[in-house]
């Protein structure tokens, strides 16, 4: 009922089209055929001839107020999200959000990058945001929560977003979030006492926590993972690829997963 609501023009050629896609991939030009081969096709009347898609496509796309509005009604029903970044390359002349931009192999391409929000609670895709290939992760993040309505939300990230001024914009929107922090970064206390534990999937974690400037730091150490990379980090050194003072140096790392969240709970 939201998208007939928000697109009642198109919706039913929306539902159509998402049907015949999910069976096969189809070119336009064969949707209308593959509809009507289909019982639904005499429940559900769409037009479907590739002229009148190609118009409403063009409609759908370029009316991102509609769009928005169909996305706040998933987003109403859930409270902990997902996001990331994708793209697609694209060496189209005409297709002008086709920018270049470093793709996650690090190449420096003509790119369309996408950004998705999945809702953890009901398990579907709530909302997908088309950006220029030149908007990288942060912006990418930035630009959706000035667009979207996500406060009282949970967002969950992973550490591509990794920012010193992240949790700020994010405070200032009423957000909270989860982001797990590279290993390098300065705001990690690797002195953390790791007094508590669990089990997660058969693995012992120890995991401690620390209040820094209103967040909160939760560090986690996973047994079986430190064991490996120390395995790891002795072979180099066997190897002459590191050194003494380089194990001294990383030990207290190894294992350990960082995560700030403006969350106070158990680990």
């Amino acid at each position: 009922s939201p998208l007939m609501e928000t697109f009642p023009d198109c919706g039913n050629e929306i539902i159509a089209m998402s049907i015949v896609k999910t069976i096969q991939n189809t070119p336009l030009r064969l949707i209308k055929s593959k509809w009507e081969k289909l019982y639904l096709s005499k429940e559900i009347k769409a037009s479907l001839s590739p002229n009148t898609l190609n118009h409403k496509l063009k409609l759908i796309g370029s009316d991102w107020n509609k769009e928005k509005l169909f996305f706040d009604h998933l987003l109403s029903n859930t409270k902990h999200l997902i996001f990331d970044l994708s793209s697609i390359v694209s060496y189209s002349e005409n297709l002008k959000l086709a920018e270049k931009g470093y793709n996650s192999e690090h190449l420096y391409l003509k790119q369309v990058n996408f950004a998705l929000i999945f809702s953890q609670d009901i398990n579907i895709p709530v909302a997908i945001k088309v950006l220029p290939g030149s908007i990288r992760d942060i912006k990418s993040f930035k630009y959706i929560i000035d667009e979207m309505n996500l406060s009282s939300s949970i967002i969950i990230l992973d550490r591509g977003f990794a920012s010193y001024d992240l949790p700020n914009l994010l405070k200032e929107k009423n957000i909270e979030f989860i982001l797990p922090l590279r290993r390098n970064f300065e705001i990690i206390d690797y002195s953390i006492p790791l007094e508590n534990c669990f089990t997660y999937r058969n693995r012992g974690i120890y995991w401690g926590s620390k209040k820094i400037d209103g967040n909160f730091l939760y560090l986690f150490e996973d047994v079986k993972l430190r064991a490996e990379e120390e395995t790891v980090f002795i072979d180099l050194r066997l190897k002459g690829i590191k050194d003494k003072d380089d194990l001294l140096k990383e030990k207290n790392k190894f294992g350990r997963i960082a995560i700030l969240s403006n969350i106070e709970d158990d680990g």
